[in-house]
């Protein structure tokens, strides 16, 4: 069985090939930086697809590369619909019917 993923990083992978091949070193540089301002500016469910690392929340950091200590998490409330660039609604914001 082939994953759904072999297509996409197929055509990743070449990408790079081509743009090393033709470009050299800046080439290769400048593939990634598009691959991370794409992967950057991608919103899945109205939730920045890199967040919480991009766009950058402090608060949101406390849990990302270090796990924190449980006292410290309990300490901060911290809600997903307040870091920038979320468009989710909270259960309260909508309506009585779920919508």
């Amino acid at each position: 069985m082939i994953s759904d993923l072999y297509d996409v990083s197929s055509v990743l992978r070449m990408t790079f090939i081509i743009a090393g091949g033709v470009f050299g070193l800046f080439g290769i540089t400048a593939a990634g930086m598009f691959f991370c301002m794409r992967i950057c500016s991608m919103n899945d469910y109205g939730m920045p697809f890199t967040a919480p690392i991009f766009p950058f929340s402090r608060d949101s950091m406390r849990d990302t590369f270090v796990r924190a200590n449980w006292r410290t998490l309990a300490k901060r409330d911290f809600k997903v619909q307040e870091l920038s660039g979320a468009h989710i609604s909270s259960v309260g914001e909508r309506g009585e019917d779920g919508e």
